[in-house]
Formats: C-alpha cells, sequence, structure tokens
C-alpha cells in the first residue's frame, strides 16, 4: 500500500513472505539440504520527499525491511533471530527535453 500526498511526500508499507525450498528449487536457486526459514512476513517500508521545481526533482527518503531468519539446520527449533536493515536515498532528475549550456 502507498500514498503520494501533495505531490511531494511518498510513503509505501508492503509485507514479503518467504519462499519454500521446491518454490526456490523451481526459480533455479540451490538452496541446500536444510535452507534458511524466514517465518511469519517481513514488513517493508519507504519514505520519500520528493519536492521539484519546475522540470527538477529532488528526492530525499530511507527504506528498510525487518526479517527474522531462522538457520535450516535448527528450522522448528525456534532460533529465529530478527534483523532491520534500514537504509537511505537520494536522487535528483530533470523532465526537460532541451538541454542548454553557456560557456
Amino acid at each position: 500500500m502507498y500514498v503520494y500526498w501533495n505531490d511531494m511526500l511518498y510513503a509505501e508499507v508492503t509485507a514479503y513472505g518467504g519462499l519454500n525450498q521446491s518454490t526456490l528449487e523451481v526459480l533455479g536457486d540451490q538452496p541446500g539440504p536444510t535452507p534458511d526459514q524466514h517465518p511469519g512476513l517481513m514488513p517493508y517500508w519507504r519514505l520519500a520527499l520528493e519536492p521539484h521545481w519546475g522540470d527538477h526533482y529532488l528526492m530525499v527518503g530511507t527504506f528498510g525491511m525487518y526479517s527474522q531468519t531462522e538457520p535450516g539446520r535448527f528450522a522448528g527449533r525456534n532460533t529465529a533471530t530478527g534483523r532491520t536493515s534500514i537504509s537511505t536515498s537520494a536522487s535528483t532528475r530533470s523532465t526537460s527535453t532541451t538541454a542548454t549550456s553557456t560557456a
């Protein structure tokens, strides 16, 4: 689910689930005999501020995900550990189709 408010603020919240061993194999992955498991859902978020001036845009934001990983050899033994990954991002762009330069 996402919201783009006032042509400037973008917010998104999504949840992902892990893939089981047979699905990983169908997709070409080689997870081994005891792949890690990701019990439950893994929430993902993104928040970005996107002001613009005419044809020029700036984006500054953050995004992250929380997941629990249960090592494959201990699956089902309540050994899951949680991890949160948080990152930042920034970019600029121009939608102008005409470029000019002066010397």
